[in-house]
Protein backbone atom coordinates (compact mmCIF):
# COMPACT_ATOMS: atom_id res chain seq x y z
CA UNK A 1 0.00 0.00 0.00
CA UNK A 2 1.61 3.39 -1.26
CA UNK A 3 1.85 5.81 1.89
CA UNK A 4 0.14 9.01 1.72
CA UNK A 5 2.05 12.33 1.01
CA UNK A 6 2.59 13.66 4.47
CA UNK A 7 1.38 17.47 5.15
CA UNK A 8 3.28 19.43 7.63
CA UNK A 9 1.35 23.32 7.39
CA UNK A 10 2.81 26.74 9.09
CA UNK A 11 0.79 28.54 11.60
CA UNK A 12 0.15 31.11 8.43
CA UNK A 13 -0.99 28.13 6.17
CA UNK A 14 -3.21 26.53 8.64
CA UNK A 15 -4.72 30.39 9.35
CA UNK A 16 -5.06 31.32 5.84
CA UNK A 17 -7.07 27.21 5.77
CA UNK A 18 -9.22 27.61 7.98
CA UNK A 19 -10.62 31.06 7.00
CA UNK A 20 -11.34 30.04 3.52
CA UNK A 21 -13.73 27.10 5.16
CA UNK A 22 -15.14 29.91 7.23
CA UNK A 23 -15.15 32.60 4.92
CA UNK A 24 -19.12 31.79 3.48
CA UNK A 25 -17.66 33.31 0.20
CA UNK A 26 -15.08 31.02 -1.03
CA UNK A 27 -15.88 28.55 -4.01
CA UNK A 28 -17.00 25.40 -2.66
CA UNK A 29 -14.39 23.34 -4.37
CA UNK A 30 -11.30 25.74 -2.58
CA UNK A 31 -13.48 24.82 0.97
CA UNK A 32 -13.35 21.65 0.08
CA UNK A 33 -9.08 21.40 -0.58
CA UNK A 34 -9.02 23.35 2.51
CA UNK A 35 -10.76 20.60 4.91
CA UNK A 36 -8.68 18.12 2.97
CA UNK A 37 -5.27 19.43 3.90
CA UNK A 38 -6.24 20.34 7.30
CA UNK A 39 -7.49 16.69 7.67
CA UNK A 40 -4.06 15.07 6.12
CA UNK A 41 -2.15 17.86 8.36
CA UNK A 42 -3.48 16.18 11.48
CA UNK A 43 -2.49 12.42 10.05
CA UNK A 44 -6.11 11.38 8.56
CA UNK A 45 -4.76 8.72 6.00
CA UNK A 46 -6.19 9.56 2.35
CA UNK A 47 -8.21 6.79 2.44
CA UNK A 48 -10.15 8.03 5.74
CA UNK A 49 -10.13 11.84 4.22
CA UNK A 50 -12.02 10.10 0.91
CA UNK A 51 -14.93 9.08 3.09
CA UNK A 52 -15.86 11.77 5.58
CA UNK A 53 -15.96 14.26 2.50
CA UNK A 54 -17.83 11.28 0.15
CA UNK A 55 -14.94 11.60 -2.80
CA UNK A 56 -12.44 9.23 -4.39
CA UNK A 57 -9.55 8.66 -2.62
CA UNK A 58 -7.49 9.30 -6.18
CA UNK A 59 -8.68 13.26 -5.81
CA UNK A 60 -7.67 13.76 -1.89
CA UNK A 61 -4.53 12.06 -3.20
CA UNK A 62 -3.90 14.95 -5.97
CA UNK A 63 -4.77 17.60 -3.94
CA UNK A 64 -2.30 15.95 -0.96
CA UNK A 65 0.55 16.24 -3.68
CA UNK A 66 -0.47 19.72 -5.59
CA UNK A 67 -0.33 20.76 -1.62
CA UNK A 68 2.88 19.31 -0.74
CA UNK A 69 4.84 20.61 -3.85
CA UNK A 70 3.31 24.34 -3.94
CA UNK A 71 1.28 25.41 -0.97
CA UNK A 72 -1.40 27.18 -1.24
CA UNK A 73 -1.00 27.95 -4.44
CA UNK A 74 -1.22 24.72 -5.55
CA UNK A 75 -5.16 24.29 -4.51
CA UNK A 76 -6.05 26.73 -7.25
CA UNK A 77 -7.16 26.14 -10.10
CA UNK A 78 -4.72 26.18 -12.91
CA UNK A 79 -5.68 27.94 -16.18
CA UNK A 80 -7.21 25.99 -19.03
CA UNK A 81 -5.67 26.16 -23.12
CA UNK A 82 -8.54 26.03 -25.73
CA UNK A 83 -11.04 28.86 -26.01
CA UNK A 84 -12.59 30.98 -23.69
CA UNK A 85 -15.54 29.86 -21.91
CA UNK A 86 -18.88 31.62 -23.29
Amino acid sequence: MKTSTPIKLSETERESLSSWIRSGTKEHRLVERAKMILMAAEGIPTQAIARTMKTRPARVSKWRTRFARQGIEGLRDGTREGAPHR
